[in-house]
């Protein structure tokens, strides 16, 4: 008799796997996990009862989400999503934006972590082992897997060299359309704002994006902004047309960002009481967060550039 071939099977949470990376595609290539997860769970047709059927009680959040935080654990080792990447934020490499990830391609991505999940056992049998043979002072040595890192003393930065800035708002002008509208994600996201999208496209009527400030559990406001690179200055009918597009979103908050500065009359007819609130964001405002969170700057003796993370938006 000949005996059929055993099935290949793969681990439940791979199921998430082509789904995570599809979502992350559908948002331009980054978002933060309780995004991903809910464009996941949308796009796989599952219910909010089925989503918070099951609670991971460590973890605080439904079993789903962490089987697909799972998912990205693997497709980190795998290179497809960034590792370890900002807390919070999931982002794909070059690698998971080409990818295609069929059941053939989950097969063998499930072999590589097979065989990294013997190379760890291996690993932690033998550090176990030199262990007993080191003097306690070497011991330190060996850190938690899930440390985050060293945190060092705040360092004194010197701003007798403020070449960054105007390096900083150059390199922004110089972007894409494209690319400065994602790097206004970002920016929005490290500030606190939740479900940031990138909405921006021919005809769009001024409007860029949009995104939630959270209050509290009951409630949370709508925003939307719109991202505008200029090396001149903003006029107030810029920010009554930002006003009127917000309008007919029917929202009642914008956020109008841009590389340049506003003028006196426009900054006095966005604080002006209206209905429709606009908060404005400028060149300066832009450089001192980016300084402040270290976005898109090397903390050093003075401010650097970093090539790497801009890059990213010219591709």
């Amino acid at each position: 008799m000949i005996q059929e071939q055993k099935e290949a099977t793969v681990p439940q949470h791979y199921k998430y796997m082509a789904p995570l990376v599809e979502a992350l595609k559908f948002v331009g290539g980054s978002a933060t996990k309780n995004e991903v997860c809910e464009l996941v769970t949308t796009k796989m047709g599952l219910k909010k009862e089925e989503v918070y059927k099951e609670f991971v009680k460590s973890k605080n959040e439904p079993k789903i989400y962490n089987q697909i935080g799972w998912a990205r654990n693997v497709l980190a080792c795998e290179g497809i999503i960034e590792k370890p990447g900002e807390r919070g934020v999931w982002t794909l490499t070059e690698k998971g934006l080409n990818s295609n990830l069929t059941t053939k391609e989950l097969i063998r991505i499930h072999e590589n972590q097979k065989e990294r999940d013997r190379q760890r056992r291996k690993d932690k049998k033998e550090q176990c082992n030199l262990s007993h043979e080191l003097p306690p002072e070497e011991e330190e040595e060996y850190e938690d897997e899930e440390y985050d890192g060293i945190k060092e003393p705040p360092m004194i930065v010197h701003y007798k060299d403020c070449n960054h800035r105007s390096e900083l708002i150059d390199r922004l002008n110089s972007m894409s359309g494209d690319g400065f509208q994602f790097f206004c994600r970002d920016m929005l996201r490290k500030a606190g704002f939740t479900g940031v999208v990138v909405l921006g496209k021919v005809g769009d009527g001024g409007i860029d994006g949009i995104c939630y400030w959270v209050i509290n559990e009951f409630r949370k406001e709508k925003f939307y902004w719109q991202a505008k690179r200029c090396c001149n200055s903003i006029s107030s009918p810029d920010v009554v047309n930002f006003r009127g597009a917000v309008s007919g979103r029917n929202s009642v908050n914008g956020i109008f960002i841009t590389t340049g500065r506003f003028t006196t009359p426009a900054v006095e007819e966005a604080t002006k009481e209206c209905a429709i609130s606009v908060e404005i964001f400028d060149g300066d405002n832009i450089v001192q967060f980016c300084e402040k969170h270290q976005l898109g700057l090397d903390l050093r003796p003075t401010y650097e550039i970093n090539d790497e993370f801009f890059d990213k938006y010219n591709s």
